[in-house]
Parts: structure tokens; C-alpha cells; sequence
């Protein structure tokens, strides 16, 4: 019998935490993100970004930014006009947050980029990626 109640007792439990998890409120994300992107082996560049997001339920809009002249570029294979994001702001496309992560494209010309963020109160982190084959790593803090 006190096996019974023990499992029974377990399974309440398992089921309150799945309940739990899925009724996660979203992280609200609005306002001004800034911080640096670093690209990763192959372009070798570096510089600032700066995200300006608005969020309405779990649904992101708004734009991805570099700052003018803060991308540096320690390769002869990579200049400015090589990326579709350089120096442009881009607007965020199918933007969505669910629990702490946030995701959206961008698109530049006919390549779209991929972006993930893990999302904490004052800060993110992730990437932006690009064909599967070169990604940037993002670190953010909100303004």
C-alpha cells in the first residue's frame, strides 16, 4: 500500500512539474540589447551589435544593427561588403520567444541567417548563423 501511494505521490509530482514547465511565462526581451559578435574560424572578424527588440505575447519584432566602424577584420579572405549584414540593420523576421530562448531570421540578399539566444534577465547569449557553415557567436547586455 505504501508503494502504491509512494508511485501515486510521484506521478502527481512529475505531473505538476510537466505543468509547470509549459505554462513558463516568456522572458520579456522589449527594449535595447547591446553588445559584441565575434565570427568564428574562416572570417575572423569582430565588432558591436545592437538589437532593438518589441515583444507582444511570444511573438518579436525589430531590428539587428552593427555600429558604424566597429568591425574589425584580421583576414585578407573577409571584407566588409563578404557579409550580408555588415554595416546594414535588418529587420527581424518570425521572431519568437519561448521560455528563456529567443529566435528570429534575418535575411541579406537571398541567404538567411539564423539566430538563437539564450535569454537571463539582464543579459543573452548566442549565435547567428549563417548557411549552416559559418557562425557568429553573440554576447548581449539590455541597455
Amino acid at each position: 500500500m505504501k508503494r502504491i501511494f509512494a508511485m501515486l505521490l510521484a506521478g502527481f509530482a512529475l505531473v505538476a512539474l510537466v505543468a509547470t514547465a509549459q505554462s513558463k511565462e516568456p522572458i520579456d526581451v522589449t527594449g535595447v540589447w547591446k553588445g559584441t559578435m565575434v565570427t568564428l574560424p574562416g572570417a575572423n572578424a569582430m565588432g558591436v551589435v545592437v538589437l532593438n527588440l518589441k515583444q507582444e505575447g511570444t511573438k518579436v519584432t525589430g531590428t539587428v544593427s552593427l555600429e558604424e566602424g566597429s568591425f574589425s577584420f584580421s583576414s585578407t579572405k573577409t571584407s566588409p561588403a563578404a557579409s550580408p549584414l555588415i554595416a546594414t540593420e535588418k529587420r527581424i523576421e518570425n521572431g519568437r520567444v519561448t521560455g528563456d530562448i529567443l529566435t528570429f531570421e534575418l535575411r541579406g540578399g537571398s541567404q538567411t541567417m539564423n539566430c538563437q539566444f539564450l535569454v537571463r534577465a539582464r543579459s543573452m547569449q548566442g549565435t547567428i548563423e549563417l548557411l549552416q557553415a559559418q557562425a557568429s557567436v553573440v554576447s548581449l547586455e539590455r541597455e
